[in-house]
């Protein structure tokens, strides 16, 4: 019934205002503010998909998910291409819709934004339906609705901490020791209602904070720190294959953090944008193909609007020894070209196509070829003496069995 309500529409004044004045009249505590822009859309009266009224949660919508794509495939659900990715992404269109639909109610968007993710979930829906419109895909009113709200807390927190706010997070920080070590991400869900600040700024910036006094390692990855990498990773937990490096996640790299004296983040993008497509391309014999303009080509065959439209199994169809670090790395110079002339926000194809001619591949070069060499052969070894290992334990086992 779901999928067959998608196709259908009704007007939103039809599906919802009946049920808005029972809600409000049942809850004289909302926000007025909320009212008002919920009264304005349904005064709108725009056309709207009739499955819209049966839908007033992820966890519904997210039951149906697979059933969905697989009936209605022009139906995206997640996955929004993001404001920095140019004013044709999806991000930029919300929050352009948010707030001048804010603007035109006249009611603060912060505010206002805080309230909706407090009150009912039919009048998140309307909302969602709203700023849904100008949206290139098809999408469900709740999908957008939370994508509006996280983006609100997002924006609402674009500027430098204050030296008031600062002291906040470094007190928090010292005391730990005599509240039981608490985890940053518990300190950052506990101070976000105190500072008005999204949970994952805050948890960034007592990273920062907490490793002030630390020096930290910087620049390019040495040969000998990718050997520590590879040795941690193959020598006892991941087997030598094409599955088990695909395996690889971000929670392997923490306890090399220390070691190293770099960053987690750093350490798997290294390994995400490097040393994994460097052992695949082994796998795969292909560490000398040349790859990069092909992608640009790919983004521009198939108008990709931003990063986020690239469909990792259309790439892995084609050149399996890739990831998605990868293949961002390879398009991030037509990104610095872009935002050095102040193209940045158009469409992802175009800002590739403009500029095609003028970035080059340096995957070849001869520093950089020796070092996959070398990468790879630390890689040989540790398997081959896993190898070797594994035949005398199994010659041992016979033996003692004769």
């Amino acid at each position: 019934m779901l999928i067959k309500d998608i196709g259908e529409h009704v007007s939103i004044k039809e599906a919802f205002e009946e049920r808005v004045n029972e809600i409000i009249e049942k809850n004289p505590k909302l926000p007025n503010d909320v009212i008002k822009v919920v009264k304005h859309i349904i005064g709108l009266d725009f056309k709207i998909k009739k499955v819209e009224s049966k839908i007033s949660s992820l966890r519904t919508l997210w039951s149906y998910s697979r059933e969905v794509k697989k009936e209605r495939p022009e139906l995206k659900i997640g996955h929004f291409s993001r404001e920095l990715s140019g004013e044709e992404s999806d991000d930029f269109k919300i929050i352009k819709e948010w707030e001048s639909l804010a603007n035109i109610v006249s009611v603060p968007a912060k505010e206002t934004m805080m309230g909706f993710s407090k009150s009912i979930s039919w009048f998140q829906v309307i909302l969602g339906c709203y700023l849904a419109q100008d949206l290139k895909d098809m999408r469900i009113g709740i999908d957008v609705f939370f994508r509006a709200h996280r983006l609100s807390q997002d924006r609402i927190t674009m500027y430098s901490f204050s030296p008031e706010e600062n002291a906040i997070m470094i007190n928090a920080i010292n005391s730990r020791a005599t509240e039981g070590s608490p985890s940053l991400c518990q300190i950052a869900i506990n101070l976000a209602s105190v500072l008005n600040i999204s949970e994952k700024r805050i948890y960034n910036r007592l990273y920062v904070l907490q490793n002030e006094s630390k020096v930290l390692t910087r620049g390019p990855f040495k040969l000998e720190e990718d050997e520590i990498i590879l040795e941690s990773l193959f020598r006892e937990k991941f087997e030598c294959t094409v599955e088990d490096i695909r395996k690889i996640r971000r929670s392997e790299f923490v306890h090399l953090a220390e070691l190293l004296g770099r960053r987690v983040k750093g350490i798997h993008y290294h390994w995400s944008a490097f040393l994994a497509p460097t052992l695949l391309a082994h796998h795969f014999g292909t560490l000398r193909q040349a790859w990069k303009k092909e992608i640009a080509k790919y983004v521009i065959d198939k108008k990709k609007i931003a990063l986020q439209d690239i469909n990792m199994d259309e790439i892995s169809e084609r050149w399996p020894f890739l990831t998605r670090a990868s293949v961002i790395y390879a398009l991030n110079p037509y990104f610095t070209i872009a935002r050095k002339r102040g193209l940045e926000k158009r469409p992802l194809y175009e800002i590739v196509s403009d500029r095609i001619n003028e970035v080059t591949d340096n995957s070849f070069g001869p520093a950089k070829m020796k070092h996959k060499e070398k990468v790879i052969e630390i890689y040989t070894r540790i398997a081959e003496e896993k190898a070797k290992l594994k035949e005398s334990s199994q010659s041992a086992v016979v033996e003692q069995r004769s």
